[in-house]
């Protein structure tokens, strides 16, 4: 049995709390007691963090599990503030830019482990080598486009990021998230910083500039990854374009006839979705059973409905989500530097990004920190 409930704490934005019952599977050597409660921290999309929910009570009826769900950099901010005494037993679906930062020595946050069956991931880039993350897919960002306001407005649909840049027809109608509470809003900002224009990770100007230059055609930067995409699709918005994440782009594109999903052929910046364990005292079992669930076949198999590149490579009759380039590695940007976004992301990206564009972020600083 579960509940669903939403509640505001401390004006940092909804939190969405699933209770669920669980027990550990069979072929687990991690025995977890009857009536053993962890908490579980997760990034993922409402919805998806829904999906998988139903998946792992089906399969593991008998753990009680508090699943609490917010924006990446917002839930990156919590458990910052809660460090001294940690209130989450795992963190679930956070990018691993805001993972490599809350694994600092300074915040003694996370617990190296290696969940069983981690040896299934033989790409390494999707795992820690010192055992702090471990990974289950790969998002990347996308533009969900309304054709039918475009048509209506006699516009051309945008092929790449220079059109967004340089089309003045777009002027007011661009959506965009705010990548100081959105970790979608900063996979786009690192991902043009590290490619676009000729922009490197030794040289970003030319990715500052492109930003500077796109900030004319925005309305608003959205403190959610998937509401520019949400606010294209609403026919009483003047929004005709969401830069996005693939998800909330290929899956109103196969159930909204007027929207399309769009990957630039350029590139585009993506996103290692990874799971990791919180330090306390005492680690409960059922904490490293959610975790060696979540990177299990079943699983595997859910994430790959939403996010073709997966962690562990499967073989899936699921054909890909709409619009999604083949194959799905094609639409990534050549250069993403985890370490790079990471390691500048609270000194250099997020308050030159705020000094810049706060004027037309949503983000209420009074209730969330902002970096400017």
């Amino acid at each position: 049995m579960f509940r669903l409930v939403s509640f505001q704490p401390r004006g940092l934005g909804p939190l969405f709390v699933l209770l669920l019952t669980m027990l550990s599977p069979a072929s687990c050597t991690l025995i977890a007691s009857p009536g053993d409660n962890i908490t579980v921290y997760t990034a993922l999309e409402e919805s998806q963090a829904t999906q998988y929910r139903n998946l792992f009570s089906r399969e593991n009826p008998g753990i009680t599990v508090t699943l609490l769900r917010q924006s990446s950099g917002i839930l990156t901010e919590t458990l910052e503030g809660e460090a001294q005494s940690p209130k989450a037993d795992v963190i679930w679906g956070l990018a691993v830019t805001n993972l490599l930062n809350l694994a600092r020595p300074s915040l003694s946050l996370i617990q190296p482990y290696t969940p069983q069956g981690s040896e299934r991931i033989v790409n390494p880039a999707y795992r820690d080598s010192g055992h702090l993350w471990t990974g289950n897919d790969v998002y990347l960002a996308a533009f969900c486009v309304n054709t039918k306001k475009i048509k209506v407005a006699g516009a051309d649909l945008p092929r790449n990021w220079a059109d967004l840049r340089d089309n003045a027809v777009y002027k007011g109608h661009i959506v965009m998230p705010d990548p100081q509470a959105s970790g979608t809003g900063f996979t786009i900002v690192s991902g043009i910083l590290q490619n676009l224009d000729g922009s490197t990770i030794a040289e970003p100007a030319p990715g500052w500039m492109y930003l500077q230059k796109l900030d004319l055609n925005v309305t608003t930067y959205t403190t959610s990854g998937s509401a520019p995409c949400d606010l294209a699709a609403d026919p009483a918005t003047a929004t005709w374009i969401g830069v996005s994440l693939d998800y909330a782009a290929t899956h109103l594109a196969g159930t909204n006839p007027d929207m399309k999903a769009i990957f630039p052929p350029e590139g585009t910046g993506w996103e290692i979705e990874a799971n990791a364990l919180i330090q306390h005292g005492a680690i409960q079992p059922a904490a490293r059973i959610f975790l060696d669930w979540a990177i299990g076949d079943s699983a595997m198999e859910a994430y790959r409905e939403y996010e073709p590149i997966t962690a562990v490579p499967i073989i899936s009759s699921r054909p890909l989500p709409p619009g999604y380039p083949t194959p799905p590695d094609s639409a990534r940007f050549k250069n993403n530097s985890f370490s790079w976004s990471s390691g500048n992301r609270d000194t250099l990206i997020l308050p030159m990004w705020c000094t810049m564009f706060r004027t037309k972020s949503l983000i209420n600083c009074k209730q969330m920190h902002c970096f400017c």
